[in-house]
């Protein structure tokens, strides 16, 4: 028994060494950067133990003495303390993630292979200590057969965990029934969900049966009712952003699908690749597949003007923008729709043109006229959807547009532009650049304004600040909501809470007759005609974050956390 263990150790060694010089022929020139070099002292015991540590040739005189035989014995001690350690230090990488919630490892990650290669190099210089003295391979027949069956399971287990371990999980849904309405109110917590092996949650977007989970590697479609799992696209093992889309995503949603994308094929040799799947946005079936090359130079945005950043960039060679007129980085980006706001100085000279450039400001400079732009842009097709132009004159008031998305109607956001023609603040269509509905001209113009936190073609909704926080009264929100026309046909008050940090973002879901709102670590429900009380008498049994994202979705509000690693969903 310790002679077959002595044999697959020598075996195991020889895996070893091969499963690591395989895997750096594989990774290339930066393997060294990426994982250090304290493989290669391995390797080279490796050839040295083999080569001298065994008795190949019979010379009794020499391989069978007592100098030899103590020789030996201090070799193989000293090696298997330097397998052990150099285990160790590729441990301590935790290559399959052993230390996170969840575990999860790269199948490419040459983390994972090199910890294989020194487990077997530390396993076979204990194999080969039990020895004792210089192991003679007679029988050959034995001795190699046992030889290559270590040196075999080393390799068929690297190779293994490349072939067999699936880096692509897909679920396509079955039925999915009656899509449920988006619920009036809520009271109550309905559901909670983890995402699959310890993944965060990048955004939750509307999706046509509850929420459409995106991940950081993927995307899962929920049942807003029951949070049951839909279906799911999940490459967790290294996918990358598009390089056009400022939020750092590599999964966004456009025209009814949803997109994946990833690069693939540069790690193992192979040309390397930008894949970008298309899934069906209601059963997550593949519906296409494309594939662009890409140059290890150059990456995947070899064309853009990386000073100004891709999507700035982008706007410009849509437009074909001459060099005076400066896109600024106020941008809006959502679910393929690009906003943007452009100044071109008119009738300066070089100085403040150059300085307007330089600064990506065009309109900090009072010296002149600037003709201002508001443009969408299709992000796939690279084309101009509709724009919006007018000059601001050296006196005014207002001197820079300032956009803004804000919730509409379920999975639609609006765009909200401040100091926009006429120097309104006007809600429009991202899609089409058609003004929603009106705002009124005292409530906008008011030093009370917080801003607008809700508007689709039929209502508007409007917070101000109505409080004296120098006084006893303390603070207070008031939410106006007005028609198509512009006139206030409700109001919604919150006493004790001034929330300037909820109104605008996706810190507030609006229902028919109430707002949902968080705000310090809590969420309450405010409905219009009455005034609420911000205490704990009217807080909801669920805990928030100050950074809690509330969406609206067909049978469910859901409760997430920007980067978090779960949602909840509210039901009534």
């Amino acid at each position: 028994m310790r002679s077959a263990l002595v044999w697959i150790g020598a075996g195991l060694l020889l895996g070893s060494a091969v499963w690591a010089l395989v895997t750096g022929f594989a990774i290339g020139e930066g393997l060294f950067e990426e994982v250090g070099g304290w493989w290669v002292p391995a390797v080279a015991i490796t050839f040295f133990v083999l080569v001298f540590g065994i008795r190949w040739q019979e010379h009794p005189h020499v391989y069978v003495s007592e100098y030899s035989t103590v020789l030996y014995r201090s070799w193989m001690i000293l090696f298997s303390l330097v397998g052990l350690t150099l285990l160790g230090l590729y441990s301590t990488a935790d290559p399959f993630g052993f230390l996170d919630a969840k575990p999860l490892f790269d199948t490419l990650s040459p983390f994972v292979h090199l910890w294989l290669a020194m487990c077997a190099f530390a396993l076979g210089t204990v194999f080969m200590l039990l020895s004792w003295r210089v192991p003679n391979p007679r029988p050959f027949g034995r001795s190699m057969t046992l030889l290559g069956a270590g040196a075999l399971a080393v390799v068929v287990v690297g190779a293994m965990i490349v072939l067999v371990v699936p880096r692509e999980q897909h679920r396509v849904a079955n039925e999915l029934g009656e899509t449920a309405p988006a619920p009036a109110e809520v009271s109550r917590v309905g559901w909670e969900w983890q995402p699959p092996q310890g993944a965060s949650v990048v955004e939750v977007r509307v999706g046509s049966h509850g929420p459409l989970v995106l991940l950081r590697g993927g995307v899962v479609a929920l049942n807003g009712e029951t949070g049951e799992q839909l279906w799911s696209y999940r490459r967790p093992y290294g996918p990358i952003a598009d390089p056009r889309r400022d939020s750092g995503s590599d999964v966004w949603r456009e025209d009814g699908h949803v997109l994946v994308r990833y690069e693939t094929g540069d790690t193992w040799g192979g040309s390397q690749q930008l894949v970008t799947v298309r899934l069906d946005e209601q059963t997550g079936e593949m519906t296409g597949r494309e594939s662009d090359s890409l140059s290890p130079e150059t990456g995947p945005d070899d064309s853009g003007d990386l000073e100004n950043g891709p999507p700035r960039a982008q706007v410009r060679e849509a437009l074909s923008l001459s060099d005076e007129c400066v896109v600024t980085s106020d941008y809006q980006e959502h679910d393929g729709f690009l906003a943007a706001v452009i100044g071109c100085p008119v009738d300066v000279d070089a100085e403040n043109t150059e300085k307007s450039i330089s600064s990506e400001d065009p309109f900090g400079w009072p010296e002149g006229e600037v003709d201002a732009m508001l443009v969408a842009v299709d992000q796939a097709a690279n084309r101009e959807l509709w724009r919006q132009e007018w000059t601001l004159p050296t006196e005014t008031e207002v001197r820079r547009p300032w956009l803004d998305l804000i919730s509409g109607p379920t999975g639609e956001s609006r765009l909200v532009v401040e100091g926009g023609p006429e120097e309104r603040t006007v809600v429009l269509d991202l899609r089409t650049g058609e003004e929603l509905a009106a705002l009124p001209k005292d409530l906008m113009s008011s030093r009370d304004l917080i801003g607008v936190a809700y508007a689709d073609a039929d209502r508007a909704v409007i917070a101000t600040d109505t409080g004296d926080r120098k006084n006893s009264a303390g603070p207070q929100t008031t939410f106006h909501q007005v028609n198509a026309e512009g006139e206030i046909t409700d109001t919604a008050v919150v006493q004790g809470a001034y929330l300037r940090d909820s109104v605008g973002t996706s810190g507030i879901a609006v229902f028919e007759g109430s707002l949902l709102i968080n705000w310090d670590e809590h969420l309450v429900i405010a409905p219009f005609g009455e005034t609420t009380r911000w205490g704990e008498e009217s807080f909801l049994p669920v805990s928030g974050t100050v950074r809690t994202d509330l969406r609206l979705v067909p049978g469910a509000v859901v409760v997430s956390e920007h980067g978090g690693s779960g949602l909840v969903g509210l039901v009534p």
